[in-house]
């Protein structure tokens, strides 16, 4: 009888051992797709910050652009009231 139960019981431990290793596997599974997506994030924020930043030399640019023109403007105008 007690061999039956220790029977029962090594059965239920391995069954436990089993089930167990099945759920760090899992785990791993989802920790590596955890660490994928963070890699995607990353990815993207730099992409983000990159077209910011062109976005911003472009409206720098486009601002410089506009005050030479309003000061050629002004001298031309400035010359012929002269």
């Amino acid at each position: 009888m007690i061999d039956a139960s220790l029977r029962v019981l090594e059965r239920d431990i391995h069954r436990e051992t089993l089930h167990l290793e099945e759920l760090n596997l899992k785990a791993e599974e989802k920790r590596l797709q955890v660490v994928e997506a963070k890699q995607e994030t990353a990815s993207i924020e730099k992409l983000k910050e990159k077209k910011v930043h062109q976005y911003h030399q472009i409206e720098r640019k486009n601002e410089e652009a506009m005050i030479d023109e309003f000061v050629s403007t002004t001298r031309v105008m400035a010359a012929q009231g002269a």
